[in-house]
């Protein structure tokens, strides 16, 4: 097997790390959340279409909107600071370097869902 160098800046590296275990945990916790409260069928009972395993970021953030009352957790503060990830999100998933300040919210982001996700 042959090891290539890499040239990847160290901060997209990681970012693209926490972005997939925030998109992960959320899909994981968003489900576990609305079978509890509306039974394995909750998709047919809240009209929703698109499988979770197919949806995107801005998609799973908008589940905390739509049923803040099954994530209590989540305030305001926090929901709001996850809606501004999704374009943070894009620029890394298309290979786009970001600013400092954009790893900064997706550490921030990363560490709201890693409190609650326990």
């Amino acid at each position: 097997m042959q090891v290539y160098e890499t040239r990847v800046p160290v901060k997209m590296i990681k970012a693209y790390q926490l972005l997939y275990e925030i998109e992960t945990i959320l899909k994981s916790n968003i489900n576990q959340q609305l079978i509890q409260e509306y039974g394995i069928h909750w998709r047919t009972v809240l009209h929703e279409k698109r499988p979770l395993n197919e949806t995107f970021l801005h998609e799973l953030v908008s589940y905390l909107f739509k049923y803040p009352h099954i994530f209590p957790k989540f305030n305001d503060t926090h929901r709001m600071k996850l809606k501004k990830l999704n374009d943070v999100r894009n620029k890394v998933c298309h290979m786009e370097d970001i600013t400092s300040k954009e790893l900064k919210l997706i550490k921030d982001s990363h560490k709201i869902i890693m409190k609650y996700s326990r």
